[in-house]
C-alpha cells in the first residue's frame, strides 16, 4: 500500500513588519489516490509581547513552491522588485483596509488564468488577524484573490490589474468609503496590453 510522500519547508520573516515577525510552514503531501495536499500554518509573533497566533490554511491544489521572499509596504522590504504573473512573494504586510494597521497576505495558490492568488488576513484591534474571505468581492464572482499592483494611502484606492486573455487586461480601482464602510468600484476598463 502506498502512503503517501511529505515534503516540507518553512520560511521565516523579520523584516517586513515593525510589531510583528511571521514564520510560514509548508507541508506537501501527495496520496494514494495521488492527490495533492498543501497544508499551511503561518505563525505570527508580535516582536514586543512575543504572543503567538496560528492561521491554518489547506488546499488540494497544485500550489507553487515557496521561495522565502516575502514584501513589505510598512518596512519597504523587497517593495520595488519587479512583479511577475501577480507573484508577490509568499507574504505581503500592507495596510489593506486603510484602518492603520497592518494585514497580512499570504499567496495560497497559483492560477493558470490571474497568477497567483492571495488568502488575506485583517488585523483586529487586539492585534490578532482574521481570514477576510469577503475583500473586495463586490457581489461580483468577477473579481480574483490577487493582490494589488498599487496601494494608495492618499486616496485609499487599490488598483489591480487582471489578464484576461494573452492580448487584453482588466484594470480595476477600488475606493474605501469610510462613510459608508464599504468598498465602492471606481474604475473598471478593458484594455490592450
Amino acid at each position: 500500500m502506498f502512503d503517501g510522500f511529505a515534503q516540507k519547508k518553512s520560511c521565516k520573516y523579520s523584516n517586513l513588519s515593525r510589531i510583528f515577525d511571521f514564520e510560514i510552514n509548508v507541508t506537501d503531501k501527495q496520496t494514494d489516490s495521488f492527490e495533492h495536499i498543501e497544508n499551511l500554518t503561518v505563525i505570527v509573533r508580535n516582536k514586543t509581547t512575543h504572543k503567538t497566533q496560528k492561521l491554518y490554511y489547506s488546499t488540494t491544489e497544485v500550489t507553487i513552491p515557496f521561495d522565502c521572499v516575502g514584501r513589505s509596504y510598512v518596512t519597504n522590504v523587497n517593495k520595488g522588485e519587479s512583479v511577475t504573473d501577480g507573484d508577490m512573494g509568499d507574504i505581503v504586510i500592507a495596510d489593506l483596509n486603510f484602518d492603520g494597521k497592518e494585514d497580512l497576505a499570504v499567496r495560497s495558490e497559483a492560477s493558470n488564468a490571474f497568477g497567483q492568488l492571495y488568502t488575506f488576513y485583517f488585523q483586529n484591534k487586539d492585534g490578532s488577524f482574521i481570514e477576510n474571505s469577503d475583500f473586495l468581492k463586490i457581489g461580483s464572482l468577477e473579481f480574483p484573490t490577487v493582490f494589488p499592483t498599487n496601494i494608495n494611502v492618499k486616496t485609499k484606492i487599490l488598483t489591480f490589474k487582471i489578464a484576461i486573455n494573452a492580448m487584453k487586461k482588466r484594470t480595476v480601482k477600488f475606493q474605501y468609503n469610510s462613510k459608508i464602510d464599504k468598498w465602492v468600484k471606481v474604475y473598471n476598463v478593458i484594455s490592450n496590453y
